[in-house]
């Protein structure tokens, strides 16, 4: 059983480096406060932090110069694979950036630039001479080998130290990420110049300290939805396996972070004492037999391989959205 555990636990670590919507929310989420601090920094070029080293071509909300389209500060923060080097780069004029490399996605809503993201970071890269996918197998034309980018591409492994130079890893990136937010968020409320701005312009700008905390949110409802279903999914398995009964665990939604859950649906975890009573019921066991079993497979599931790796991804990205909407954590 542990075997298995293991092996399960090693296939989602591709689930700790965020992939295709995930990995959308989190370059949505960063780029967001990068919006934020060009916002909240007009004249101090200093203290903007996160990608403070993406030269781009995009003029800046406030005038500053250099600034990074979403392409750019996606194509920045790419990071190869590991085992990989830097000629495993996806060619990113391959890529269908739609408005990402040139239009404004500054007035956009964090869920809507998240589906952007998703859509652009999950195009299929034809082969430039021949215009053709490549077949995984020849024999078996349905089953393409595409050239995505999110395995492994722009959604997944990203250079935390471009993100964050003092980052000391991925995790403490998502984390610095919900400081410079707040930061960022807390400068622009006092910037008194900020009151020569027409009032539209104001009004646009004003709907990024929210895009903000909506994004850190994302970030992290993915992480609890996931964790969530990790459980009760490896648990619902091993008691059907145990007793030899069809039956599921009971799962209880739980509370989400931001407005609306951030737009993320289905989070749940697991009801431990009514699954309890539950299979008691199913399998006519005492029901503390059935606790024990329980809490000793959560404890397998905890001290597996993988799953610091895993908790410490929900409990980054859980810090960033406290202190990005708190300034505490």
């Amino acid at each position: 059983m542990k075997l298995i555990i293991t092996l399960i636990w090693a296939n989602l670590l591709a689930g700790v480096v965020a992939f295709k919507v995930r990995g959308a929310a989190e370059r949505a989420f960063f780029y967001s406060v990068y919006i934020m601090e060009e916002l909240a920094y007009p004249d101090d070029l200093g203290r903007m932090t996160i990608a403070k080293n993406c030269m781009g071509t995009r003029q800046g909300l406030r005038g500053q110069a250099n600034r990074c389209f979403l392409s750019e500060f996606i194509d920045f923060l790419w990071s190869p694979e590991p085992g990989k080097d830097a000629t495993s780069k996806p060619d990113a004029d391959l890529v269908n950036w739609k408005s990402a490399k040139t239009g404004d996605l500054t007035k956009g809503e964090i869920t809507t630039m998240t589906s952007w993201i998703t859509q652009i970071l999950n195009t299929k890269v034809r082969d430039p001479l021949t215009g053709e996918i490549v077949l995984n197998n020849p024999s078996e034309p349905w089953n393409f080998k595409l050239e995505k980018i999110p395995e492994p591409g722009y959604t997944g492994f990203l250079a935390t130290k471009k993100l964050f130079p003092d980052a000391e890893d991925y995790y403490d990136g998502i984390s610095k990420a919900g400081k410079a937010g707040w930061d960022a968020k807390k400068a622009y409320a006092e910037d008194k110049s900020l009151e020569s701005v027409d009032a539209k312009t104001k009004t646009e700008w004003d709907e990024w300290p929210g895009r903000v905390s909506n994004g850190a949110a994302r970030v992290a409802n993915y992480r609890v939805l996931d964790s969530g279903k990790f459980k009760c999914d490896q648990i619902a398995e091993k008691l059907q396996a145990e007793y030899n009964k069809k039956g599921d665990v009971t799962r209880r939604s739980v509370s989400l972070f931001g407005g609306d859950g951030a737009k993320v649906k289905g989070a749940v975890d697991l009801d431990e004492a009514t699954t309890v009573t539950k299979w008691a019921e199913l399998t006519g066991k005492d029901a503390s037999e059935i606790n024990t079993k329980i809490q000793d497979w959560l404890e397998e599931l905890e001290t597996a391989p993988g799953a610091a790796e895993h908790n410490k991804a929900l409990e980054s990205s859980k810090k960033a959205f406290a202190k990005v909407e708190t300034g505490v954590c």
